[in-house]
């Protein structure tokens, strides 16, 4: 089915001249207008009111509602809903404004007409009912939200008190605002058969093409037998809550030299139901040279992660220190959030480590004393005495591929916040039976800066050095003391086996 006014059976055009049945509101029939509440201050306010039901017949008889909907519109937001009690009686809280105000109910026209909020007011509505004919078809959400490019479901449910089954047939009319970017359609198809004292439910799809924002009116005409209905449905066009362009990169810093070009990769979630045309703003220091692969052109497919390459050229008279480079995306109605990327251009280093606790050698490395099958730790710190965070990944190479681990860097990598420090451990165990000369060398890189630490561990063999050949007297003095020892001990057992 087409987006296009449904052309109606000649007998059903005839019925509609016969039967004046509408179910649409006494407003025009084109697109509902939200205005841009301007005098809105944001107050909130409290609204109540009773929702009733009239006779045509007898304009003076009225009696309650239970379980209509009324809907607050402003800005293209729904601000509040809600139904009435089982006396016709609602009350919700909105903030002042010009509101567009949608009123629905089963077996009712449905009532859509503007209100001005300054205050806290009672707002009563009274709803006119559709010549019963047996056959009532109404929408079970008369109000839709949707954004471009994104569809939207309306279900109409037709109950059927006649004592026959009953065949209708469906129709739609689009909205008279920008209907040549709409389209709506049944998937279902275009009839619906309904036993007699039953219930049906069949959805139809509504699609906004288009760039404005706003809310537009659709009519579903529903025919069948002797009966004709138009049934309005508000779908309210803007961008959803959850629809945003979401601009970041992994690795935002970088340290380089003067002349040198940086590259980044920076990528882009379109959460938008529509293919977004692009243009990368760059702010930058006066001088520098900054674009991707494609100028400043970029195109976000809908739904999905896409990335590109981003180059920042730094001229060859900057001075060293921090410096920034922010990128939006913009395009006709939409707008990322800001990314800034991080350039530390050399002259002092981003940042500084050492290792802690040890004497240095004649070296100049720290010098680590230990023998065979000896746990130990090496304590890192790292200083960051920049004005941006650092991430800098952890790697090592102790001894001769010994075992290691390291404790305070989590998936070997560590975060050091500006003008702070941060602690690690790089903890190891000789191997038995090892000894000589070996080093522990720790690798540190970001921040566009590699680093090495190094200490060297001397390892010696935990049994007794060999005794020298001319130091018998030792050797004697040494045997009389272990006999002295011996006997001792063989005194203490006999004492203790005599008790």
């Amino acid at each position: 089915m087409s987006g296009q006014n449904a052309i109606l059976p000649a007998t059903a055009a005839l019925l509609i001249l016969l039967y004046l049945m509408p179910v649409a509101a006494a407003q025009s029939t084109t697109g509902l207008s939200l205005s841009n509440s301007s005098d809105s201050d944001g107050r909130a306010i409290y609204v109540e009111g009773y929702i009733t039901g009239g006779d045509e017949v007898h304009d003076k008889t009225t009696y309650p509602i239970p379980g209509a909907i009324i809907y607050f519109i402003k800005d293209q937001q729904v601000v509040n809903q809600t139904k009435s009690n089982a006396i016709g009686y609602y009350n919700v809280v909105i903030t002042s404004g010009t509101y567009s105000v949608v009123t629905a109910a089963a077996g009712f026209q449905t009532l859509m007409d503007e209100q001005e909020f300054k205050g806290t007011r009672t707002l009563n509505r009274q709803l006119k009912k559709v010549p019963y004919a047996g056959i009532v078809p109404y929408a079970v959400n008369p109000v839709l939200e949707t954004s471009p490019g994104r569809e939207a479901a309306c279900t109409i449910c037709v109950e059927n008190s006649q004592l026959q089954d009953q065949y209708v047939s469906f129709g739609l009319q689009t909205p008279e605002v920008d209907g040549k970017n709409w389209a709506g359609w049944c998937p279902e198809g275009q009839m619906l058969g309904i036993r007699s004292g039953s219930q049906r439910e069949i959805t139809f799809m509504f699609q906004y093409n288009g760039d404005q924002r706003g809310a537009y009116v659709w009519y579903v005409l529903v025919t069948g037998g002797s009966f004709y209905a138009k049934i309005p449905v508000v779908v309210v066009v803007k961008d959803m809550p959850y629809e945003s362009l979401d601009l970041y990169s992994n690795y935002p810093s970088r340290t380089v030299k003067a002349g040198d070009t940086a590259r980044f990769v920076f990528s882009v979630n379109n959460g938008y139901a529509r293919d977004k045309p692009l243009t990368l703003e760059i702010q930058k220091p006066d001088g520098w040279g900054a674009t991707t692969g494609n100028g400043t052109l970029y195109y976000a497919a809908r739904a999905e992660v896409a990335s590109s390459d981003f180059w920042v050229y730094v001229p060859q008279d900057t001075p060293p220190g921090p410096y920034t480079v922010n990128l939006t995306l913009k395009g006709q109605d939409v707008s990322s959030n800001m990314l800034t990327l991080y350039l530390q251009v050399e002259g002092t280093p981003a940042y500084e480590a050492v290792i802690k606790g040890y004497k240095a050698s004649a070296q100049g490395y720290p010098s680590i004393n230990l023998t065979d099958g000896d746990a130990f730790d090496i304590p890192v710190r790292v200083y960051n005495d920049g004005e941006f965070p650092i991430d800098i990944m952890v790697t090592a190479e102790v001894g001769e591929n010994w075992a290691y681990y390291m404790s305070g860097a989590p998936w070997d990598k560590i975060t050091v916040e500006p003008g702070s420090g941060s602690d690690l451990i790089i903890r190891s165990r000789v191997p038995n039976g090892t000894t000589g000369n070996y080093t522990a060398k720790i690798y540190l890189d970001g921040g566009g800066q590699t680093k090495t630490l190094m200490a060297l561990l001397n390892v010696t063999s935990s049994e007794s050095p060999p005794i020298k050949s001319d130091a018998l007297g030792g050797l004697l003095l040494a045997g009389g003391t272990a006999g002295v020892i011996t006997v001792s001990l063989l005194a203490t057992a006999r004492k203790r086996r005599r008790y």
